[in-house]
């Protein structure tokens, strides 16, 4: 800091026509902290210094300088975070061009973790956002991921057909498509994409939206609303109905989907009071038996030609 040399009794001493007891702009500038470039950067800041260094009445000193500066609009405007980095804007030079990269770094990072879709113009801005706003400091780092989460989309292939989510965002998406599958469900993409941002935004957790989805399930298949709330799935609670229909019809257990129109109707069945009560599976297999596909079925045959050769033994036709 420059140091003030009290001027002598009737004595105008002065160095290079400056009078000792006032510095120059430089000397000033860096009395109050600042670097003159960053003072001539803004209108206000440059006007409140001039006016400090011109005073008749004697420069201003730091404190007052200071005490100013929070009535000028720069000051107002703009909040801690970004009154540092306009100064180190302003400075420029290697710390300001480091500080740049972290931030681009930081945006980048951030949106891979996410799996948020940025364009290049996007990542600038949101890298001086970063600076400006100061989301690398103080556990600010949840503004970024807010800021982002709008970015958040399945995104165009080359094809021109949707991607799937990306990052921390497809592992959410993943989770919750499996658990509306196992449940009979489907949902659309925007679906997974709401979740993915209100997630990201910190609006919501991953464990609102699974909440969401069971919810759905249980009201879908009310005879197990507490079993499904409790962890387990349509899916898991239908497999003796999906087993036996399988066994009956000759087809794999994966090829038969909750919405089958016989398994839908076990699960939703309702007994004389109109309460929800599931179908015995000796009645659900007598109802399989009934459909033409049975008749074509292994066993159907093997059935068949046991009841054809007991009518033949029976009228003596057949040893």
């Amino acid at each position: 800091m420059a140091t003030r040399k009290p001027k002598a009794p009737n004595t105008p001493a002065t160095v290079s026509g400056i009078p000792v007891d006032r510095l120059d702009e430089k000397g000033l500038a860096s009395e109050y902290g600042y670097a003159l470039s960053i003072i001539n950067a803004d209108p206000d800041i440059k006007n409140l210094f001039y006016t400090a260094l011109n005073d008749k009445k004697g420069q201003w000193d730091p404190k007052k300088f200071a005490a100013q500066l929070q009535n000028t609009n720069w000051y107002k405007n703009n909040n801690q975070y970004a009154r540092e980095a306009l100064i180190a804007q302003a400075s420029g030079g290697a710390d300001w061009d480091a500080q740049v990269q972290n931030a681009t770094i930081a945006v980048n990072s951030a949106a891979t973790k996410i799996g948020a879709r940025l364009s290049q113009p996007q990542v600038d801005s949101l890298a001086k956002r970063y600076l400006l706003e100061g989301w690398g400091q103080n556990n600010r780092d949840q503004l970024l991921l807010t800021a982002i989460s709008g970015s958040i989309d399945t995104g165009p292939s080359a094809s021109g057909k949707s991607n799937n989510l990306r990052g921390a965002s497809g592992n959410l998406a993943d989770t919750l498509r499996t658990l509306a599958e196992d449940n009979g469900m489907t949902f659309s993409d925007s679906y997974y994409v709401g979740a993915a941002r209100s997630v990201a935004a910190g609006l919501t957790t991953a464990d609102d939206w699974n909440r969401d989805v069971t919810d759905q399930a249980a009201s879908m298949w009310p005879i197990y609303s507490d079993k499904i709330k409790a962890g387990s799935s349509a899916k898991q609670l239908a497999s003796g109905y999906i087993n036996t229909m399988a066994q009956e019809l000759d087809l794999l257990p994966d090829q038969i989907s909750l919405n089958d129109p016989y398994i839908k109707q076990a699960l939703t069945g309702i007994d004389e009071q109109g309460n929800p009560k599931p179908t015995s599976l000796w009645d659900f297999r007598t109802k399989l038996r009934n459909d033409p596909r049975w008749l074509n079925t292994i066993a159907a045959q093997n059935n068949i030609a046991d009841v054809s050769n007991s009518i033949l033994k029976t009228f003596g036709l057949a040893g």
